[in-house]
């Protein structure tokens, strides 16, 4: 697997050195090794002419992975086996309605019920991710585990988007259970579609 690397490069002017003594050092940070396992890659590097010092270098811009920290959706990893409940309940507000013989639902109500469902389940995702992330991250810190810097406007949004992938998903599953018109199979269905990806 080859790997690209984006560079940038910046030029340092007047740059005196305070409070050491000797002269400047040189070090390798960021060389990978190759795909042979022994040819260091270095994606960057310094040169000093006229007395600037021209840096290359390239890598992320800010943190992506658990190497940097945690990052708060991972803290809703659970949340796909916490959607199956969800998707059950879906599938069996609409089965109910139809034991009681209302076959064939017209389309207004199929759409009040699509409504109902999302919001109780928008609240559901709400409630639960609003409990998790926060308590997660206290915990976290709690124990001093590096941690991703997260802004409350990001977190607010990691909640949010839990909870509107939980209404979404619960809307889906009473679209299937009105499609093929038995449970097993919707909630078969919505799992396939939703939980295993």
């Amino acid at each position: 697997m080859a790997k690209a690397f984006a560079q940038a490069t910046a030029t340092f002017d007047q740059i005196t050195p305070q409070g050491a003594n000797g002269s400047w050092r040189h070090d390798d940070a960021g060389a990978v090794l190759e795909s042979d396992g022994r040819t260091p890659h270095h994606p960057g590097g310094v040169v000093e002419s006229g007395g600037k010092l021209i840096v290359t270098g390239g890598g992320a811009i800010g943190p992506a992975t658990v190497e940097g920290g945690m990052r708060a959706d991972l803290l809703l990893i659970g949340g796909a086996s916490g959607l199956i409940p969800v998707l059950v309940a879906a599938v069996t507000f609409f089965t109910a309605d139809h034991r009681r013989g209302r076959i064939g639902l017209p389309a207004r109500r199929l759409a009040a019920e699509a409504a109902v469902v999302g919001a109780v389940a928008f609240v559901a995702g709400l409630v639960a991710s609003g409990v998790v992330v926060p308590a997660g991250l206290a915990v976290l810190r709690a124990h001093q585990n590096p941690i991703q810097p997260i802004t409350l406007g990001t977190e607010v949004r990691v909640i949010v988007g839990f909870a509107a992938l939980t209404a979404a998903a619960a809307v889906l599953a009473l679209g299937l259970a009105a499609l093929v018109e038995r449970g097993v199979a919707a909630v078969g269905l919505a799992v396939a579609l939703v939980v295993v990806p």
